[in-house]
C-alpha cells in the first residue's frame, strides 16, 4: 500500500506523484475559501502542488540515507590490504641510520675521547681513524670499512632529511623495519580503520655488529579508503 505523505493544509494523500488524482480527507479543506472544498472527493494532482514538491524530495531523501548507510557500513580492509598499505608508508619505507661526522678539526687522541660513537665503530672493526695535517691543522678524519660502506650505498630504503641535511656527515642505515603480522582490524567510520601490526627491526652487517635490539614490536595505524584502495593516514610503530 502506497504510503501517506503529509501535504501542508490538506492532512494526507495516497499514491502521490504516481496518480492522477488523489483523495482529500473529510476536515483537510484548506482555509483559503479561493479553492474548492472537495473533501472526501477525487481531485487532479495538479491542484495539489504542495503534495507534488514534497515527494520528489523524499525521493532525494530516502536515495540519500541508503548511500550514508552504504557508506557507513563499509568493511574494513582486509590484513593483505592492511599489510600492503603499511608496507607503502614512511615508517616502513625509511632505514634506521646513525650519523658520524667524517672528520674532525683536532688530534685523533683528542676526537676519539668526545666521540663514543667513533670509538664504538672502531672497536667494532667496521672503521678507521687517521690524522691528517692541513695548512689549518691536524684533522681527525674517520674511514668505514669498505664492505659496509658499499652495503649503506646499495641500501635501497630512503634516508630521513635529517641524514640528509650534514654533507660533512657520514649517514650509515644500519636497520629497517619488517612487518611481521597485522591484527585487530576494525572500522572507524565511514572509510576509515584502524588496526594494530606487529613489527621488528632486519638488520644489515652493521646493525647486526652494533647488537640492534630484533625484538618483535607493536605499533598501530589508522587507515583511509580513497579512489586507490586503502592507505595508512597516520602511523605510530611505537618504540624504537
Amino acid at each position: 500500500m502506497p504510503g501517506r505523505l503529509l501535504c501542508g493544509p490538506w492532512r494526507s494523500c495516497s499514491a502521490c506523484g504516481t496518480a492522477d488524482t488523489i483523495t482529500a480527507m473529510p476536515g483537510a479543506e484548506p482555509a483559503n475559501d479561493a479553492r474548492p472544498r472537495t473533501a472526501g472527493r477525487s481531485i487532479p494532482v495538479s491542484l495539489l502542488p504542495c503534495c507534488r514538491r514534497f515527494c520528489p524530495a523524499s525521493r532525494s531523501l530516502l536515495l540519500w540515507a541508503a548511500i550514508c548507510l552504504a557508506g557507513c557500513s563499509s568493511p574494513p580492509p582486509s590484513a593483505e590490504e592492511a599489510a600492503r598499505a603499511l608496507l607503502a608508508s614512511e615508517p616502513f619505507r625509511t632505514a634506521r641510520f646513525e650519523v658520524l661526522p667524517e672528520e674532525i678539526p683536532s688530534r685523533c687522541a683528542d676526537s676519539l675521547a668526545g666521540q663514543p660513537a667513533w670509538s664504538r665503530w672502531i672497536g667494532l672493526g667496521m672503521a678507521s681513524a687517521s690524522e691528517v695535517v692541513t695548512a689549518a691543522g691536524p684533522v681527525c678524519r674517520l674511514t668505514v670499512d669498505e664492505a659496509v660502506r658499499r652495503e649503506a650505498d646499495n641500501w635501497s630504503h630512503r634516508v630521513p632529511a635529517a641524514g640528509r641535511d650534514n654533507e660533512a656527515a657520514l649517514v650509515l642505515p644500519v636497520a629497517v623495519r619488517s612487518l611481521l603480522r597485522v591484527s585487530e582490524i576494525r572500522t572507524a567510520g565511514r572509510g576509515v580503520a584502524e588496526a594494530s601490526f606487529e613489527w621488528q627491526w632486519r638488520l644489515n652487517t652493521a646493525g647486526q655488529r652494533l647488537g640492534i635490539d630484533t625484538s618483535p614490536r607493536t605499533g598501530w595505524a589508522q587507515f583511509v579508503l580513497d579512489d586507490s584502495g586503502w592507505r595508512t593516514s597516520r602511523v605510530e610503530p611505537g618504540a624504537n
